[in-house]
């Protein structure tokens, strides 16, 4: 029937004659190196994004307790000129 998937029962085995490359221990190594490196600089940006982060907040988190101070502050001052200018 037409787009039916039959099931493949014959094995396939392929043999290469390309002989396995030996790769020199040194360049394992130095691949090693290289990946402990960048998990380390991984690691180090997760560390300044949050530290960066944390200042952030502080500053929004002071910029709204200054915004408050100041406009409650501030109220008394205006009513007090608007006050005067239209007795």
């Amino acid at each position: 029937m037409y787009g039916e998937l039959k099931q493949n029962t014959t094995s396939k085995v392929t043999k290469t004659s390309v002989p396995v490359v030996q790769v020199e221990r040194s360049h394992i190594e130095w691949l090693e190196k290289q990946v402990d490196g960048l998990r380390d600089d991984i690691k180090q940006v997760r560390d300044d994004s949050l530290a960066r982060e944390i200042r952030l907040m502080a500053l929004l988190e002071h910029k709204i307790d200054t915004t408050q101070s100041e406009t409650s502050s501030d109220k008394p001052v205006i009513r007090g000129v608007f006050s005067k200018l239209f007795k």
